[in-house]
């Protein structure tokens, strides 16, 4: 009965809250197109928001629709910003076309929005023929937000909920505990933007879920030079229902290490086990010339009342190399779920902290399965910079790696569609057998190869397919410094659906 209440009041909400702030962005936008404002009423819309920084944000918006689910008409897109309190200070409408990728850099972005400081940017994206509530959350749309040209990216989340909107309205907004509260030891400044609040400066340091009531939204952590390096969202705090003792034998977290040398990684477990729980640490390393798969290292992790434990504190053996690395952990003792730990990589040698992500798991993991019943497939996609050129104020080499992870029982194979913003016209199609229980890094550089393509740069899109299982996926994207010979970011985000 609760639930229906909710989803009642959650639908009738929806017009007066989330609906209006739809038309209100078009109005400001001078946009006063009868035809949108039905679409906006009928539900032909689909809508995401990520956090705002001036002069370091920029988005990307791929036309998933007209590639995936075959709508073939032109798209409206209206882009927002918006001040703590989700009201709209500016915005601005565009056309979107078949095989088109919207892309704003931070240059084009801060013209376009000049001195307009707000703390939200909302996209959506209007067509008659978008199925009403697609994606579920009254309609959302998956883009990204990257800042720093590619220090950091993360997918949009769904607007705050209707009943959220009213409680602001009413000033009875509620904080709550939320996972993924999570700050290294060594982040400079810590920012968490929360729709209808002002963005709180977080002063402690470590796991602060279920310790710090917040409004639901985003972690952006920034370096001791203003530099944005990592932005991640929060989850659903319910470890009292999740974590479980029975059948922790079938689960497995699988963490990736990019083939890079120097790599650490900061792992944060909260989320997926209890306090003082045990785990099975295994160092992998897999070789596709010689289709040979090689343990470096196994250990049994005490976490004892630890909360965070580097990659490098765990193994004697070197973590990242330039060969195809991985982590494997399976819990022996404690309360577990297969949901995440978070993963902060990292530089070993001179602690410049990156980007962060979640853990994934072996598809048709029997754990997994039990939950998941439906027959699955590989349909999922996110962006990355390609620049083939290096300038001469800053040589910077960038190196993009899309990361897969295989399947429990058996070899996959894929499909690697790669899309180009400058060249609608432009797709490459490349082919690839995952071996089971094994992670391939694939370097997009090399299958882009400047000398076949010399003329595809800036930013694509890189789409995973399988028609065999659905595979858990990452994109990396390093930016090498050739002065300093370090690496001086590193992107992470997992691969989403439309």
């Amino acid at each position: 009965l609760k639930s229906i209440i909710y989803k009642i009041t959650t639908h009738f909400l929806q017009r007066i809250t989330i609906k209006n702030l739809q038309i209100k962005i078009l109005k400001k936008s001078e946009c006063f197109e009868r035809n949108y404002f039905k679409m906006i009423e009928k539900g032909h819309v689909i809508s995401g928001y990520i956090p705002f920084i001036p002069h370091k944000t920029s988005i990307i918006i791929y036309n998933f629709l007209a590639a995936n689910y075959g709508l073939r008409g032109d798209l409206k897109i209206a882009i927002a910003i918006l001040d703590s309190k989700f009201q709209v200070l500016s915005s601005k409408t565009y056309n979107f076309s078949i095989r088109d990728i919207f892309v704003l850099d931070q240059e084009k972005f801060a013209n376009e929005f000049k001195n307009i400081n707000g703390q939200y940017c909302i996209a959506f994206v209007l067509n008659e023929k978008i199925p009403i509530n697609h994606a579920g959350h009254g309609g959302h749309l998956r883009f990204w937000g990257v800042w720093e040209n590619f220090s950091s990216f993360s997918h949009s989340m769904p607007l705050p909920s209707p009943i959220s909107f009213a409680r602001s309205k009413l000033n009875r907004l509620k904080n709550q505990y939320h996972e993924r509260m999570i700050y290294p030891i060594n982040s400079f400044t810590a920012l968490h933007f929360g729709p209808f609040s002002e963005k709180l400066c977080i002063k402690e340091r470590g796991d602060l879920s279920g310790i710090r009531k917040v409004q639901y939204g985003y972690t952006v952590l920034v370096d001791k030079n203003k530099k944005i390096t990592s932005c991640f969202h929060n989850s659903e705090f319910n470890r009292n229902k999740r974590l479980l003792s029975r059948n922790i034998e079938l689960i497995e977290h699988i963490v990736p290490i990019p083939p890079l040398n120097g790599i650490d990684i900061e792992m944060f477990f909260g989320e997926c086990s209890s306090k003082e729980s045990l785990f099975e640490a295994k160092l992998l390393e897999y070789d596709y010339s010689s289709d040979t798969k090689t343990c470096i290292e196994k250990t049994i992790l005490d976490l004892k009342q630890i909360k965070s434990i580097k990659a490098s504190e765990i193994f004697i053996n070197e973590v990242s190399n330039n060969h195809e690395r991985w982590i494997e952990l399976k819990p022996k003792s404690g309360l577990h779920d297969y949901f995440f730990i978070s993963l902060f990589y990292l530089d070993e040698k001179y602690k410049i902290l990156f980007d962060c992500v979640h853990s994934a798991y072996f598809s048709s993991n029997p754990y997994v399965a039990k939950i998941n019943k439906k027959k699955l497939r590989t349909l999922k996609f996110a962006p990355f910079l390609l620049n083939h050129k290096t300038t001469s104020k800053k040589k910077e080499r960038k190196i993009s790696f899309l990361c897969i992870i295989g399947d429990e029982n058996k070899d996959i194979n894929v499909r690697i569609r790669v899309f180009s913003k400058t060249s609608k016209n432009f797709e490459l199609i490349h082919q690839k057998k995952i071996k089971k229980r094994c992670v391939h890094h694939i370097d997009l550089n090399k299958i882009l190869d400047k000398n076949l393509y010399k003329d595809i740069e800036g930013f694509l899109i890189c789409q995973l397919e399988s028609e065999e299982a659905n595979l858990n996926s990452y994109l990396m994207h390093s930016n090498y410094d050739l002065n300093s010979k370090k690496i001086s970011a590193l992107a992470v985000d997992h691969l989403t659906g439309g």
